[in-house]
């Protein structure tokens, strides 16, 4: 069981599946209309570029509940969500994991450094999670913004297939080092 979030200095990240209540209703469902714009979506998956109601936005939920975790990203001043993580467990040789990670911010939360700082928490949280042994993503070749913060934040290119790269993250894992 991995731990049900973290905080970074301006951010809040918890997983769905640890609240009983968000406390925040139906804004839920409106923040993921408000998010999932067609500018913030270009580069994601075609099921993600079609929410434009509030039906639309539960159906989107649903799925990427049944698919992996769903993390809530939300500004710790404003208490606005501002985008999602979704971290799906892939297990490895010696009861270690890797994480396949997906995310989205909304686009008036760009620029702003958030997306690093984001990374950055999600590193420490997968390394305070007993047995995760690297993150892995996979990003669009032109999603510059994308690609500029993994590098940041000291992902490698693992590999490419077609329009798409691969990046990884490794976690030291110290109870796996010889003595």
């Amino acid at each position: 069981m991995y731990r049900c979030g973290f905080k970074t200095q301006r951010l809040y990240v918890y997983n769905l599946r640890c609240v009983t209540s968000t406390g925040d209703g139906d804004d839920l469902y409106r923040n993921i209309e408000r998010i999932l714009t067609p500018n913030a979506t270009r580069f994601a998956p075609d099921d993600w570029r079609r929410i434009v109601n509030r039906q639309d936005a539960i159906s989107w939920l649903d799925d990427r509940l049944a698919e992996s975790p769903v993390f809530v990203v939300k500004e710790i001043k404003s208490s606005d969500v501002v985008g999602f993580v979704f971290l799906h467990s892939i297990p490895l040789p010696l009861a270690l994991t890797e994480l396949r990670l997906g995310y989205i911010l909304g686009e008036s939360y760009w620029s702003q450094g958030l997306g690093t700082e984001l990374m950055e928490g999600i590193i420490g949280w997968a390394g305070q999670n007993k047995g995760v042994a690297k993150i892995s993503c996979g990003v669009a070749r032109d999603n510059a913004a994308s690609l500029k913060m993994l590098e940041k934040n000291n992902f490698y290119l693992a590999s490419s297939h077609s329009d798409t790269l691969f990046y990884e993250y490794l976690i030291e894992q110290p109870e796996l080092q010889a003595e």
